[in-house]
């Protein structure tokens, strides 16, 4: 499993980072944001350069360290979590700063006590051994049956990823929960929640996403803040789906209460408007 926006006329963004004492174990919930050296723009380098991870000496558990490499250089060890072995997942790189996540899933108890959980944390580094470090836990989650997550990652603008994470419930055969991380120069910067959030795609540097509330499942979009266009009024809510990002726009279907439609959304409430009527 494996997060911006640079919004250069909606969000003024400005980033105070707070060290934790185990980097590789951090005791808190998201948002948090930890460092151990500098997270600005990557060293140019590093621009362009290849990132591979692989497993590298095992613990007593048989569990392999993550080895990382940049350009082929060795920048880092990071040791699985102390629950589980950990798997690699979801990697990008943005103005030279690589992200990946690194999760681990486990069960306590047994039988009808058994609990399983998960953990997916989020990592980035900038090629060097200072710059290599974990920005935040992107999701803890436990129980019998524990929810399936998803996440997608995209770049948005100069030194700015979004990365977005949604999960559904097996139990309740629904979505339950999703969130939107923001990150610039390596910084998180933003953690937006969305109330069972689906699918996540950018209409140029701004995000457009679906979540569901009392008023159904509507288009979200950040314009200013996390906000809900609804599309059509009451509880049903037009269930929009099939996101496609058209560079500075998104594409998606809904119904109205009038019928499906094609829609068109630059991130903002004034911008989403129906383009035809489908059959």
């Amino acid at each position: 499993m494996i997060i911006g926006l640079l919004l250069a006329a909606v969000l003024t963004i400005t980033a105070q980072p707070t060290p934790v004492a185990d980097a590789t174990h951090p005791v808190a919930p998201p948002p948090v944001v930890a460092t151990s050296g500098s997270l600005l723009a990557a060293p140019a380098a590093t621009q362009g350069s290849k990132l591979q991870l692989s497993a590298g000496k095992r613990d007593p558990r048989g569990c392999p360290n993550l080895v990382v490499r940049v350009a082929g250089r060795k920048v880092a060890s990071i040791p699985s979590h102390k629950q589980a072995c950990s798997r690699a997942t979801k990697q990008v790189q943005v103005f030279g700063r690589h992200y990946f996540e690194w999760a681990a899933t486990w069960t306590t108890g047994s039988g009808r006590k058994a609990v399983t959980r998960r953990r997916s944390d989020l990592w980035t580094t900038d090629g060097t051994r200072a710059g290599t470090v974990l920005l935040t836990t992107l999701r803890e989650s436990s129980g019998r049956r524990v929810p399936t997550c998803e996440s997608r990652w995209a770049r948005a603008g100069y030194r700015a990823i979004a990365g977005a994470q949604w999960c559904w419930d097996p139990a309740t055969d629904t979505w339950v929960s999703g969130s939107i991380a923001i990150l610039i120069d390596g910084r998180l910067v933003r953690y937006l929640p969305v109330p069972k959030m689906h699918d996540f795609r950018l209409a140029g540097r701004r995000i457009v996403t679906t979540g569901s509330d009392a008023k159904g499942r509507e288009p979200w979009v950040h314009d200013g803040r996390m906000t809900a266009i609804d599309l059509r009024p009451g509880p049903k809510g037009s269930n929009p789906h099939a996101l496609v990002d058209l560079g500075k726009t998104v594409r998606f279907v809904a119904n109205d209460g009038d019928g499906r439609g094609l829609w068109v959304s630059d991130g903002t409430v004034a911008g989403t408007r129906l383009i035809r009527r489908l059959p």
